[in-house]
């Protein structure tokens, strides 16, 4: 949903909205109205996420993207399908962004500074979740965050349906397919985490006890049936220039806490898709992280190309080492964006015959194990059952012959298609 719109028709007026923003903004510009000064002004802007140009005519735009990349992350579109597509990918990239994480030097800091500084910023979630773990879920708590939820969305019909779907459908089993999904449970809960509410969180209560409760428990099957104990995991993040500045100064030592539950991803790929500017490369030691809890969702999600890990909230890492990869990172970007996403998407808006062009042209370029992994999704979903089969069979082999031991899900995660395409074959 988009709550928030304003139309301006001059630069000033323009600007002034975006400052007027409490959250960060997507900016849609008419072709008339996309001069380089306006560009440059929106390119400088902090609250402003991506630009998309809407025009008659893309090539007189396009020499623009390579020296604006809030441009480039948008996009200049033609149609309105076009600029529709865009700006759901850019929502849904935004959403995967919004957890952010805090620092804290265990060498700078005294316990006395810990208890009344850095808990707050810190060790707070892993607090409220030890609470949570220790409560009762009763019908009144369930009445209680319902009601809250029902006084934020009283204008949205479309969400009171779906409160009124959880009231009537939800089971202690479901908590992860709910948080997966696009409603009011994650934005609100979300919301809660980023602003630091307790008080809000504390309404939720009835269904965070859930949701802890199944990760942890997926966690332990996870240790119990699985070879090896290091696991690597990455997200994709985009941090301003102080934050990145604050990494590469004197991080090495320091714990980093995400501000909510984190979700990762088993393959780099993934996390390039959503990376403005930041690689965070996460390493897993089951024998000794006891605190680690985390789970794979691929299944459970709507978009199980992402290859989804969920860290339980208050998960606490140390940071090893920060460096800079040297790549075309701006080629890198516009691809994957433009791209390997979009494919996905398509595959979100079950639009699998335009994927399943997407996902070949890719491959001519650039023949992958994720590519052809996207390729037989689509073709799943465009119920060509035999094609999905043998390309999920190539995205296997491909991902074993090259022995990606750091991204050794995948080849699980192909394994459940391949499973759920031999069901719809009656093929057991």
């Amino acid at each position: 949903h988009i709550h928030n719109v304003s139309i301006c028709t001059t630069k000033v007026a323009s600007l002034d909205a975006i400052d007027e923003l409490d959250s960060t903004g997507i900016v849609i510009l008419s072709g008339q109205c996309a001069k380089e000064d306006v560009l440059l002004s929106l390119q400088k802007n902090n609250q402003v996420h991506s630009v998309h140009i809407f025009c008659i005519n893309e090539t007189n735009y396009k020499y623009l993207s390579s020296t604006y990349s809030k441009l480039s992350m948008g996009g200049i579109h033609t149609t309105y399908e076009s600029l529709f597509q865009a700006i759901k990918m850019t929502i849904h990239t935004l959403i995967y962004q919004l957890t952010t994480f805090s620092l804290f030097n265990q060498t700078e800091k005294s316990a006395r500074d810990l208890t009344n500084e850095t808990l707050p910023n810190l060790l707070w979630h892993q607090l409220f979740r030890d609470y949570l773990m220790k409560t009762t879920k009763t019908e009144e708590s369930k009445q209680e965050m319902l009601e809250k939820c029902r006084l934020i969305y009283k204008n949205d019909s479309r969400e009171l349906t779906k409160i009124d779907e959880f009231e009537r459908t939800y089971e202690s089993s479901k908590a992860i397919m709910w948080y997966t999904k696009d409603t009011f449970l994650f934005r609100l809960i979300n919301r809660a985490l980023r602003t630091e509410d307790l008080e809000g969180l504390y309404s939720f209560r009835y269904y965070l006890i859930d949701l802890c409760t199944w990760l942890k428990a997926e966690y332990d099957k996870f240790k119990d049936n699985l070879p090896g104990t290091i696991f690597t995991f990455y997200r994709g993040q985009k941090l301003s220039q102080h934050e990145i500045d604050k990494l590469k100064n004197n991080s090495v030592g320091q714990l980093i806490s995400a501000n909510g539950f984190l979700s990762t991803s088993w393959s780099p790929d993934v996390a390039k898709m959503f990376a403005t500017n930041v690689i965070y490369e996460i390493e897993i030691d089951t024998q000794f992280d006891e605190l680690a809890i985390f789970a794979d969702i691929s299944r459970y999600s709507t978009k199980p190309g992402e290859e989804e890990v969920l860290f339980d909230l208050g998960t606490t890492f140390k940071i090893m080492n920060v460096y800079y990869i040297k790549t075309q990172q701006d080629n890198l970007n516009k691809r994957t964006n433009t791209d390997q996403s979009f494919g996905m998407l398509l595959i979100e808006l079950a639009q699998y015959c335009k994927a399943i062009d997407y996902f070949q042209k890719q491959q001519q370029q650039n023949k992958t194990h994720f590519i052809l992994y996207g390729l037989s999704m689509a073709y799943l979903g465009a119920d060509q059952l035999d094609l999905a089969l043998t390309t999920g069979w190539q995205a296997y082999h491909m991902w074993k012959e090259k022995q990606m031991i750091d991204n050794f899900q995948f080849g699980c995660n192909v394994i459940n298609l391949l499973s759920v395409i031999y069901q719809k074959q009656d093929n057991f």
